[in-house]
């Protein structure tokens, strides 16, 4: 594989601990910053997912409309400002809010990154779109562990702001990935 397709596994991988990060920890977060009860907590996950399934039918209609790349650069984007919300959020009411636009903007990202992923050869091998699988398998199997441990040195605001870093992290190596594929077709041309 080269080394473009392991720039976007990272970036697969980065989503998914940003994802499992964001819904492991928004709850106990909200509690601590906001003294809310577990069931109001709680709600921040339920939002995220209530919303994410329209979110994914709205993917699927703007894929036949906007160019692949274009969308994922514009969600990726997009999810790095809305937890950046997050983390300056000043009630629970506005954390809460943001989680049902965060559900039906972000849920995409991984289906997206995969289908880019697997267009960036003439002809991708299986092997490529299993690595990218892969990747994302990681990213969510190794982010509890990962954010308990940065929760554990930081206090449970990092957790938080370890969201809003994984999903800018993800916008950066996506659009690395487009700028480096768009500079090789080029070379190539």
């Amino acid at each position: 594989l080269g080394d473009v397709y392991k720039r976007q596994a990272l970036g697969v991988c980065a989503y998914l601990i940003a994802q499992t990060t964001f819904l492991t920890w928004s709850p106990n977060y909200l509690q601590h910053a906001f003294g809310v009860s577990e069931k109001v907590s709680a709600q921040a996950v339920g939002n995220y997912w209530g919303m994410s399934i329209f979110g994914l039918i709205t993917a699927a209609i703007f894929v036949n409309k906007v160019p692949q790349r274009r969308l994922l650069m514009m969600v990726s984007v997009l999810a790095s400002l809305i937890t950046l919300t997050f983390v300056l959020a000043s009630s629970v009411e506005w954390f809460l809010f943001t989680s049902y636009l965060f559900g039906f903007i972000t849920t995409c990202i991984y289906k997206i990154a995969i289908s880019v992923g697997s267009q960036q050869l003439v002809s991708a091998p299986t092997v490529l779109v299993t690595f990218l699988l892969f990747s994302g398998n990681v990213g969510s199997t190794i982010a509890p562990m990962l954010s308990g441990w940065v929760v554990q040195l930081f206090g449970i605001q990092s957790a938080i702001i370890m969201t809003w870093v994984g999903y800018t992290f993800v916008a950066l190596v996506f659009g690395l990935c487009l700028l480096l594929e768009k500079r090789e077709l080029r070379a190539h041309a």
